[in-house]
């Protein structure tokens, strides 16, 4: 049960990069839409948001 949050995080972030990374890709090669912009800037958000989510083993790491 404990590592149920932690997992779940980990499955978000990881799902969320795998969108980020072609729309990074064409922003960086200049052939991206606008709509692609936007929406890597959306999904880029996302990841910051998962990526601070606070689950029991990064509370015990910042303890530490």
């Amino acid at each position: 049960m404990r590592n149920i949050i932690p997992d779940t995080v980990n499955k978000l972030f990881e799902e969320v990069e795998n969108v980020i990374t072609p729309l990074a890709r064409v922003v960086k090669l200049g052939i991206a839409t606008d709509e692609e912009r936007s929406r890597l800037e959306i999904w880029e958000i996302c990841s910051v948001m998962v990526n601070g989510v606070d689950t029991p083993q990064t509370a015990r790491k910042r303890r530490l």
